[in-house]
């Protein structure tokens, strides 16, 4: 720990001295009070963001140091409330929530308790108790015995999904807490519920106005915005965007019509004369002096930005105060504090780390950073912030836009649909991928979120905005837009017109496939999964502080897999995986649960030394551990059950069948774990990979169809899989012969080993399908490499420099074959007759498709590298690695998704920009970005609040 370094700030006393400790403990309170995750702080680019910027001497926090300090502190906190209890003269209230998470299909109860102070009246509230457990008698009758407020329960409110799921355990709890007068006052009902049904019965009643009024607003602020904004900079007025309206929550309803009220004339007349001027169809995605000025998200709850300490948001260069110089003893003593580039950085972290765009501007913050990192460092608004990221979004996109016109080579389209469960809205989002021709780096950007169900018309906007309509190669879709947009897809071939009739042209992602088979896989094993689930909670939540015993007698350490979200399909393979490696201590554990006698755990038994008992890190958890870290430990550790708590029967048993069951399951899990983190790496070429995995996943079927059980469940995955394989496009095929790895030969290979493996060989009805698909992969790669030929045809070859022994054997042989039979072959000939075992180096071996094309293969073969770096462009999945596993896709949460489409859009575009060009200084400074934005207006049309 570094010594207290002295600040030299002008704005504080000379005495002031940075603290690592006292920093730390206010970080912990930071996320917290602010719902951060526990690893926002460990992150890189946060850490870069204080070292430089704010505070030199600051040092890495990981997110074990602030778990483990949340651990302490929930401890205390308890303990003093339990004590406080215990003289408490007085009743409290409790009331019961169900909270639900759509996406993994998880409900929790939620207990909170409420009461007055006698001696301070002062009413205070603490949520006790988050419990998945649908048995809300036993959670309730945990909690008020923990507690010791077992006979000062006055009532308890249930809200209106809770009243009737619950029923059955609110008698039980009544016979047990004996409320006073008969219980007249123990049930109550959550008056919102109410409040909301007749809001509802209101809403239906009126529901084709509210169309219009909402059609009229989505005119004028999104579909003709540029139009809107010149009308309004004609009449000198300024209009408050009441903001997007959510039909699934009524106070965007209510916000929307008491701004139109209030703005009804400007919108009639604009809306009245949509007919008679000649309005053209702007888009939002357009780049003018009319494009979106929505920076001044005013709202009435926000803090006032004109605060003496803010930064005056209409003009970045009013930034006027002297650098202030640090101390640090650390750091040279020239290192000056500047607000402008710490602005510039906090609004990359916010991007980069999804951060909300108000995070530095909350009070809480601002304390932190002012009395423990920097105390020159003032108050920035998410205004400031959001106006920074557009200008941002702007240079960026016109810079992507002067590229493409340039770009020799062709880009490949993905398109998803994301989902708000919570909300009921779909987002359809284009994404583009291209290799650069020059350096051979993939890049992607996310050129279009929207919320429009036409994605005919998303498209063409995208590439005429963006200049790539002649450039399209391919376009892949999820399996929800396969059904969705089977129409505007259609429509789109006939604009774009494709390559090759469009055999190229459209391509289904592979994730979805994989994630039917799991889904198939996993059901078919549900009662045995259940039974290991219940294991692994006994010993490790149930019982934990018996668990923890156990493993200091025998001298071991427990690595816990984590929670088992049953929606998200790793995370029971991880569960699974962690149990099989450790089963011999689960089982010996479990099997004596009836014959010690394990006495009632208490979490005031837990000390700080039982954290390292049970280790609850996670293999995709980056290692950021120093070493007065200890293993992280989980704010579920309180153990408050009894051993009446489990069910003991023996039907939770998991005898050697089972066990074998488990192990087997685990191997097909791994399999389809393997390829779906293989083919949703975003950052790499997954094209070359999808015909491999394919070989892969057959192999696994072939392994386990003899097994009686497994037996019919194969079939059905079988059947799935072998309906995907016969509508592959080649274009996955000849990304994997152009591998020298794999040549066309292999893919011929694999293709053959798919059918062998599948046991269509046996059957003459399909054993038509390696012939048909090798048939159709040469005759299509023929085909592409004549267009791709004639191309460049008229190109002169440039001889590639000779640098190695082993790049001269390769020119050699390549430059020999040229010239045989006395005719030049071509790209393709030369590389189906070149044996790469003979000339490749150990180094060749190791070096990745995309690579060795860039380094070498570009070179010896111009037409076919050409052909190569469109071909890798094509994805074979649409989703990211951390939604590939989720069986309802990708879902937004409210946080994310609260706002306007084209601002997640931009967000998201801004992310993979820095994410490519660096965190670093790239000569994007504030004022380098004055110049691209000059004419718009940022006050003639405000949008309403992210955070509202």
């Amino acid at each position: 720990m570094a010594e207290p370094v002295t600040s030299c700030g002008s704005s504080t006393p000379a005495t002031w001295t940075y603290d690592q400790k006292l920093a730390i403990e206010e970080l912990f309170k930071c996320i917290i009070t602010n719902k951060l995750p526990f690893d926002t702080f460990s992150r890189p680019r946060w850490t870069r963001l204080v070292q430089q910027n704010l505070q030199p001497a600051y040092e890495r926090v990981s997110k074990y140091t602030i778990k483990r300090l949340a651990f302490k502190c929930y401890i205390k906190a308890k303990k003093d409330l339990i004590a406080y209890f215990e003289n408490f003269q007085g009743k409290v209230s409790l009331t019961i929530q169900v909270w639900d998470n759509a996406s993994i299909g998880i409900k929790y109860s939620a207990i909170r308790c409420t009461w007055v102070d006698p001696d301070t009246w002062k009413m205070s509230k603490r949520t006790i108790c988050v419990d998945g457990n649908i048995d809300i008698h036993e959670a309730i009758m945990d909690c008020v015995n923990d507690y010791g407020i077992k006979d000062k329960v006055f009532s308890i409110c249930f809200d209106d999904v809770g009243d009737g799921i619950y029923a059955e355990g609110v008698e039980k709890v009544k016979r047990d807490l004996t409320p006073l007068f008969d219980g007249v006052f123990f049930g109550t009902k959550c008056v919102s519920h109410v409040l909301i049904s007749m809001v509802q019965m209101c809403l239906d009643h009126v529901d084709s106005v509210i169309m219009k009024v909402r059609n009229m607003l989505d005119y004028a602020t999104r579909l003709k915005r540029g139009e809107f904004v010149e009308f309004l900079r004609e009449k000198g007025v300024k209009f408050n965007n009441p903001g997007v309206n959510w039909p699934h929550i009524w106070n965007t309803t209510y916000k929307m019509l008491r701004g139109v009220v209030a703005q009804k004339a400007l919108l009639v007349e604009f809306y009245a004369n949509r007919d008679k001027n000649d309005i053209g169809d702007s888009d939002e995605n357009d780049i003018d002096d009319s494009d979106e000025n929505d920076i001044d998200d005013s709202d009435e709850n926000d803090i006032d930005d004109s605060d003496e300490n803010d930064i005056d948001d209409s003009d970045e260069n009013d930034i006027d105060d002297k650098p202030v110089t640090s101390c640090a003893s650390s750091t040279p003593a020239a290192w000056t504090y500047d607000p402008k580039l710490a602005i510039e950085k906090q609004l990359k972290c916010i991007i980069t780390n999804e951060l909300p765009f108000d995070m530095f501007s909350r009070p809480l913050w601002i304390q932190f950073v002012q009395q423990n990192l920097q105390p020159a460092y003032e108050r920035v608004s998410k205004y400031t912030i959001k106006r920074l990221a557009f200008k941002y979004y702007i240079k960026a996109k016109k810079d992507l836009i002067a590229y493409f016109e340039n770009f020799q080579g062709k880009v490949s389209l993905t398109i998803q649909v994301w989902d708000n469960a919570s909300i009921g809205i779909k987002y359809s989002a284009i994404r583009c991928t291209w290799v650069d021709p020059d350096t051979w780096k993939m890049s992607k950007r996310t050129i279009c979120v929207d919320g429009n169900i036409n994605i005919h018309e998303a498209i063409m906007d995208c590439v005429n905005d963006y200049g790539i309509k002649d450039k399209v190669f391919s376009i892949c879709f999820d399996d929800v837009g396969d059904g969705i947009y089977a129409e505007g897809v259609e429509k789109a071939k006939m604009d774009l017109k494709p390559l090759f009739d469009c055999v190229l042209f459209g391509t289904k992602c592979v994730s979805h496939v994989l994630i039917s088979m799991v889904q198939m896989c996993l059901d078919h094993v549900d009662s045995v999964i259940m039974k290991v689930r219940n294991m692994l909670d006994y010993a490790t939540r149930l019982k934990r502080g018996e668990f923890v015993e156990f493993l200091r007698e025998k001298g071991v350490k427990f690595n816990n897999p984590g929670v088992n979200w049953p929606h998200i399909w790793n995370t029971t393979y991880k569960m699974l995986r962690g149990v099989v490696a450790q089963k011999a201590l689960l089982v010996e554990f479990y099997a004596n649960r009836d014959k010690n006698d394990i006495g009632d755990s208490d979490e005031n038994d837990i000390d700080d030394s039982d954290e390292n008992d049970i280790d609850d890190s996670d293999e995709n958890d980056i290692d950021d551990k120093d070493e007065n870290d200890i293993d992280d430990s989980d704010e579920n550790d309180i153990d408050d059950k009894d051993e009446n708590d489990i069910d003991d029967s023996d039907k939770n048993d998991i005898d050697d069948s089972g066990w074998v069951i488990v192990e087997s399951l685990l191997g097909i899990l791994k399999v389809f774990h393997s390829s779906t983190v293989r083919l949703s790496n975003a950052k790499s070429p997954s094209a070359p990979l999808l015909l491999g995995e394919c070989l892969l996943i057959s192999d696994m079927f072939k392994k386990y169809k003899q097994d009686p059980f497994w037996q019919p469940v194969i079939a059905k995955m079988q059947s799935k899989f072998l309906k995907y394989c016969i509508t592959i496009p080649p274009v996955f095929s000849f990304a994997t012969a152009l591998n020298p790895k794999i040549g066309v030969k292999g893919v011929e290979n694999i293709l053959e080993d798919i059918e062998a493996n599948l046991g269509l060989s046996d059957d003459m009805n399909d054993s038509t399908f390696a012939k048909a698909s090798i048939a159709k992969f040469n005759s299509a790669l023929q085909e592409v490499f004549d267009h791709y030929d004639t191309m460049h045809k008229s190109r002169p070859r440039e001889q590639a420099p000779v640098t190695s022994s082993a790049r001269n054997i390769m020119h050699q042989s390549v430059s020999r074959r040229r010239s045989e039979n006395g005719y030049i072959s071509s790209d393709l000939e030369l590389y189906n007759k070149t044996d790469f075992s003979q000339v490749m180096t150990s180094d060749d071996e190791e070096t990745k498709m995309l690579e060795w094309w860039s380094i070498k293969g570009c070179q010896l073969y111009p037409v076919l590298g050409a052909m190569v770096r469109d071909l890798l462009a094509v994805q074979a999945c649409v989703e990211d690695l951390e939604y590939a596993f989720c069986f309802k896709g990708r879902e937004l949460d409210e946080e994310t998704s609260m706002g306007y489409p084209w601002w997640l859009q931009r967000r998201i575009f801004l992310k993979e920009h820095f994410d490519e060009v660096g965190w670093e200084d790239n000569g994007e400074l504030v004022e380098d970005l004055e110049g691209e934005c000059e004419g718009h207006n940022y006050d003639q049309l405000s949008d309403a609040s992210d955070e509202e």
